[in-house]
């Protein structure tokens, strides 16, 4: 796996994919700024999903994202026991899995928006899962952007 800290938002990149944090709605108010970047085209999408669970995750078209995939990722508010804990790296592996269906090759993630809005604990989460999987993938390339936080 190919890490690559940038300075950019997930937006500003051209990526097979992005990761978005949402709520379990995936159309409640944690969606509006997505909404705004990809157009409302991205709407009927996101409702035909029906939801997700904490620990899942969702993949739609990126419309007018540089971006050619969406994936809808739905983690814990806290990792206050193992449960959250379990949830939040199900959620990250189920996320390298949608990679594997798809055939993506490059995916960003918003570092910046993770630190700042759940806290370092998922960041170190995070790194744990990247180190475990990091030979899996070889040929993936994983932007953690470090851009302008997306207040969701």
């Amino acid at each position: 796996m190919d890490l690559r800290f940038v300075q950019d938002s997930i937006f500003d990149l051209s990526t097979d994919s992005i990761i978005y944090f949402t709520d379990n709605t995936l159309i409640g108010p944690s969606s509006k700024f997505l909404i705004d970047k990809a157009s409302k085209k991205i709407i009927e999408p996101i409702i035909k999903q029906n939801g997700c669970p904490t620990g899942k995750t969702k993949i739609i078209p990126g419309f007018d994202l540089k971006n050619d995939y969406v994936i809808l990722a739905v983690i814990p508010d806290g990792l206050e026991n193992d449960r959250d804990k379990f949830l939040f790296k199900q959620t990250i592996y189920n996320i390298f899995d949608l990679m594997t269906e798809y055939n993506l090759n490059s995916i960003a993630v918003d570092l910046s928006h993770i630190y700042e809005i759940y806290g370092k604990n998922y960041v170190t989460l995070l790194n744990e899962v990247i180190i475990e999987k990091r030979n899996d993938y070889i040929d993936l390339v994983m932007y953690l952007c470090k851009g302008n936080v997306i207040d969701n």
